[in-house]
């Protein structure tokens, strides 16, 4: 079985990529063996596209339960995730800040994990109010590659000051940052095949292996890769 994702657009017009039920179910089994999801997880999917299919496909490997939100003009999303009881709440960055700035606590959650936009460690320190027992993510991927590094915080661990960086590549994925342009390359057994109908894209995005995503990074001292958003 294959699947084709559209992509947010957020860099230019939205592109359609292929996916492999094979490399979705790889990195489901990755997920739950590092972000320890049993099958008495409940999981929220708030929005589809990559996002919303990788959590479908980790319920798949660990038997979690899989809640779907309605939207905000039928229910408060933080009334939702009390109300559902979810463990896993995977959101973009703004989401969780809009989430934290209520009076809201989500004492159930135990693993928060944030993508999509950069993170502070500031928001690590935010979450540890509203999110009291929660394990906070820091994760970094594309459309076309799926996860590529993850950092996790437990609740017992120090913080650090300003931009925080997204980790370690997960299990599997191999990651470069380009000597010249310091653009992140990224070889992966998750990554879509190419882009739907698009050899031309596919080519140039896609060459020798690696998938070059046209985000800048460098790499911290302890071996952890720093994002730093979009290349000019």
């Amino acid at each position: 079985m294959k699947y084709i994702i559209e992509t947010s657009g957020t860099t230019g017009s939205a592109k359609r990529v292929l996916y492999t039920e094979a490399a979705l179910m790889r990195q489901a089994e990755t997920d739950v063996c590092e972000l320890r999801i049993t099958a008495k997880d409940i999981i929220n999917v708030d929005r589809w596209g990559m996002s919303g299919l990788r959590k479908v496909h980790i319920a798949r490997v660990s038997g979690a339960r899989v809640a779907f939100y309605p939207g905000c003009e039928k229910q408060s999303m933080r009334e939702w995730i009390l109300a559902e009881r979810i463990t896993y709440l995977s959101v973009l960055a703004s989401t969780f800040r809009w989430l934290a700035g209520g009076v809201y606590k989500f004492p159930l959650v135990e693993i928060l994990e944030i993508g999509g936009e950069m993170v502070d460690w500031g928001d690590v320190e935010i979450s540890r109010k509203c999110f009291p027992n929660a394990a906070f993510v820091n994760r970094y991927g594309t459309s076309e590659t799926n996860l590529v590094c993850r950092k996790i915080v437990r609740r017992d661990e120090p913080l650090g000051e300003d931009r925080m960086p997204v980790g370690s590549p997960v299990k599997g994925v191999s990651v470069a940052v380009d000597d010249n342009t310091q653009e992140i390359l990224v070889s992966s057994p998750y990554m879509a095949e190419g882009y739907y109908n698009d050899p031309a894209l596919t080519a140039a995005k896609f060459r020798d292996g690696w998938y070059h995503t046209g985000d800048k990074g460098h790499w911290m001292p302890n071996g952890e890769l720093m994002h730093e958003g979009r290349m000019a």
